[in-house]
Order: C-alpha cells, then sequence, then structure tokens
C-alpha cells in the first residue's frame, strides 16, 4: 500500500483542516520548535491506534479527526471531549479496496513496523533491551553456545582449583622391609623370658610355702608353752597367797603344809625363735638379669613400621599424581572445546552480520551490536537515526512509511534517505527545526510549518 495524503481536522496546533499530499519519496516539515511539526507525525500514529494525549483535540473544537488515505483504501480515527471533560477515541475503521477490515487495529498492526508508530523506537531502549530486540530480529541466538561455554569454564574453574589442591607429590620411591621376622624374633626372645621367668617365680613360691609352713610349727609350740607359762604363773600366785595366809591361819597350817608338800612346780620354758626367712633376692637379681634388652629390635620395628607408611604414603602419591594428569588433560581439553566454541559463536555472529542487510552493523562475542563500528553503548543520534531508518526497512511494505522527527542532524545524508525511498519504494516523512531552505531537489516535498499553520514550500 502506497499512502497518498495525511488529512488532519482539529489536531493540536493544526486546527480547521490540513490536507499533506505524499507524493514526494522525501517530505520534509521545516519550522522552529512547538509550531505542530511533530503533531503531523503523530497524527500519522495515532491513526493507527497509536495512544494519544488528553489534549489531542485542538483548543476551542468538540472533536478532531485524522484519515491517511493510501491508494486502494483508508484509515481514519476521531476524537471527541466526553461530557466529564475527558478526550475519547471511537473506534478506528479501516478501508481497504472499497470494504471494511474485521478487527482493523490488529489488522494495522500487523502491517506496521515499530519504528512508524515510534521513531524513538531504538533510541528509547536501555542496551539490555536493544540487545535482545537484535537477538529476536536476527535470531542472534546464541544461547546453546552460551550455556555449554559457561558450563565449560565453570567445570574449568572447579577443576582448576582441583589440581591446584593436589599441591606438590613426592614421588621418591621408597622400598617396604619385612617386618615379621623382626616381630618374630622379638617373641621368641620374650617368650624365652618367660618361661625361666616362671620357673624361678615357681621356686620362689615353694620356698615361700616351706618357710610359712615352718613358721607355723612353731607358732603352734609356742602357743603351748605360752599355755604352760600361764599356769606356772597363776600356781605361783596361788603360793604367794598361801604363805600370805599362814600366818592368820594357824589351824590352817598343817592342812596347808600337807597341801604345799603335794604342790609341785615344773620348770619353765624358753620360747623358740622363728626360722631364718631365706634369701630371696638372690633369685630375683637372676630374674632381672634374665630380662633381654629388645630396645634395638624395638628400634628396628619402629623404623620398619615408619618406612612402610612412606611406602603407602608412595602409593598414594602415585596415585594422586596420575589423577592430576588425568585431569590436566581433561581441562587442556575443555579449554580447546572453549576456544571452538568461541570460534564458532564468532562465526555465526559475523555471518549474521554479513547476511543481515544492513551495512556497518556487527555483532560482538557477547551478542551486543556494532554500528559504523561504534559499541551500542557510544552509537550517536545520527547514527541511531540511520539505523533505525536501516532496521524499518527490513520490516514487510506495509504503509510504505517511515517517520523522522527532527532530522536536521543528518546532514548530507538526508540524500541518501531519497534513494533510499526510491529504492524501498515508499514515502519518508520527517520534521527540521529552523528555516526551509532556498533551493529544493524535485525529489523532495517541503512544507513550513507555522503556528499550527502549513503552507508548501517552492521547489527547484
Amino acid at each position: 500500500m502506497k499512502p497518498t495524503k495525511l488529512l488532519i481536522r482539529n489536531i493540536g496546533k493544526l486546527a480547521g483542516e490540513t490536507v499533506i499530499e505524499i507524493n514526494k519519496p522525501l517530505i520534509l516539515f521545516y519550522g522552529e520548535i512547538k509550531q505542530g511539526k511533530t503533531t503531523i507525525l503523530n497524527c500519522v500514529r495515532w491513526v493507527c491506534g497509536g495512544e494519544f494525549p488528553d489534549d489531542i483535540i485542538s483548543h476551542g473544537a468538540k472533536e478532531g479527526e485524522i484519515e491517511l488515505h493510501f491508494d486502494g483504501g483508508m484509515i481514519a480515527r476521531s476524537f471527541y471531549r466526553a461530557k466529564d471533560g475527558s478526550t475519547k477515541a471511537r473506534a478506528v475503521t479501516f478501508v481497504r479496496n472499497g470494504r471494511p477490515v474485521q478487527s482493523p487495529v490488529s489488522e494495522i498492526k500487523r502491517l506496521l513496523n515499530p519504528f512508524l508508530l515510534d521513531q524513538d523506537f531504538l533510541r528509547n531502549k536501555t542496551e539490555s533491551e536493544r540487545k535482545q530486540y537484535f537477538t529476536e530480529l536476527f535470531a542472534v541466538d546464541t544461547s546453546a553456545l552460551d550455556t555449554e561455554l559457561f558450563n565449560s569454564q565453570r567445570d574449568a574453574q572447579t577443576l582448576r582449583a582441583k589440581i591446584a589442591g593436589y599441591g606438590e607429590i613426592d614421588l621418591t620411591k621408597v622400598n617396604r622391609v619385612d617386618i615379621a621376622e623382626l616381630e618374630g624374633q622379638l617373641r621368641r626372645m620374650k617368650a624365652g623370658y618367660a618361661a625361666e621367668k616362671s620357673e624361678l617365680e615357681t621356686q620362689l613360691q615353694r620356698m615361700d610355702s616351706e618357710y610359712s609352713s615352718a613358721c607355723d610349727l612353731v607358732d603352734g609350740q609356742n602357743a603351748a608353752i605360752d599355755s604352760h607359762n600361764v599356769g606356772v604363773e597363776r600356781a605361783t600366785s596361788n603360793k604367794r597367797m598361801c604363805e600370805s595366809r599362814v600366818a592368820d591361819l594357824e589351824k590352817l597350817l598343817t592342812e596347808a603344809k600337807a597341801e604345799l608338800a603335794k604342790l609341785v612346780i615344773p620348770a619353765k620354758q624358753e620360747r623358740k625363735p622363728r626360722p631364718t626367712a631365706p634369701n630371696r633376692a638372690t633369685i630375683q637379681k637372676r630374674i632381672l638379669d634374665l630380662q633381654p634388652d629388645t630396645s634395638a629390635l624395638e628400634k628396628q620395628i619402629q623404623d620398619a613400621v615408619a618406612a612402610n607408611v612412606r611406602v603407602e604414603q608412595y602409593e598414594k602419591n602415585k596415585l594422586r599424581d596420575e589423577q592430576r594428569k588425568t585431569d590436566e588433560k581433561r581441562l587442556a581439553e575443555m579449554e580447546a572445546r572453549q576456544r571452538v566454541i568461541k570460534a564458532e559463536k564468532q562465526t555465526k555472529l559475523k555471518s549474521i552480520g554479513e547476511t543481515c542487510g544492513i551495512k556497518g552493523l556487527e555483532f560482538d562475542e557477547s551478542g551486543n551490536f556494532i554500528y559504523d563500528g561504534t559499541t551500542a553503548g557510544m552509537i550517536s543520534d545520527s547514527q541511531i537515526m540511520r539505523l533505525s531508518s536501516e532496521l524499518s526497512a527490513l520490516y514487510p511494505e506495509g504503509f510504505g512509511l517511515d517517520l523522522i522527527d527532527r532530522a536536521e542532524s543528518l546532514g548530507k545524508s538526508i540524500f541518501e534517505f531519497v534513494d533510499k525511498a526510491k529504492a524501498e519504494k515508499k514515502s519518508i516523512l520527517a520534521t527540521i527545526v529552523g528555516e526551509k531552505p532556498a533551493k529544493v531537489p524535485a525529489d523532495i516535498g517541503v512544507f513550513v510549518v507555522d503556528n499550527g499553520k502549513i503552507t508548501e514550500g517552492d521547489l527547484l
């Protein structure tokens, strides 16, 4: 569809009826700021169903209307003031080939590209939003490669930490020592000592038993003697009692004498000494002298155990060294694969840049776009405008319109837009702050906008 005319009634500063013939590849609207130039471009957006400001209707008017005519049809939309003072819009009308289009807003959106409804579509996006937009537009999807690269780099980082954790591995070879023979010698030595010690201890026990029996015999004899001596002492005591009573018991003297004559006092016996204790020191010294010196043999065994521990550590170190070599080989394979992934990604991004149809557009390894050698974050307003126009051309023909607000920053490249409009068989509407030039090429339509009034300028 090729646009032919834009009709505006009571919209913003454009009071009354304004008719703009769209009959040139490039149509420029000159004028100072706040004169109504941008309103003309916005009318194209508003008529297609775009959001509109509350003061869209001209001051003093009750209704406003916009019509966009093209070969074979037109789109119209009207606005009115409601009773509550707010501004309302009637439904969009879309007539094509003499028939109303059902679901006109959905059909218009299908035909429109985002730059027609919003010239600053690209400028207003954040850097991440621009990246997402280009990803969707050109299928700059390297997510599979990015995921594989991310996982590989994460695993490689873990593997590097693991390899670093091996530290120094001592691979000095250590021979194992046979401890069994040394331990056998030690057991035999201790067993011989234990046998002799047991025999001598048995002799000591026998001596102690004989000595204990002899002591028990003497102790029994001494107990009998002690009992006898107690009787002697008792008799002696009785004798003294009798003698003391003699003087007082004369009439009993005879009887006492007879009794005294009968009394026999046995001789007092001496207690027997206990036997001399046996000499145990000799045998005990022999036991001490028998105890073998096992310190040298035990030192040999300790050294052998330590050596065998080192052997086991050596075997473990060999395994750790083999594991480290395996991990280093795996890390090298990972790093090689990462280089391949990066190369594949760069190749894919380069191919997208070469086939996207926009000269000077490239993509770096992160998927961010570069235009004319300038990174996305440093791109200028004029580059944004040219890039927006290039991107707009990639969309379906739609209404055959491009809109550029404040195009003065384009400078000499404005003539490139004429060639672009011709090549793409479309019309470009652009606003420029300032006075119209004295001479304008025939392929460019010029309008002067002054306080809502539009007059067509002279052509060359």
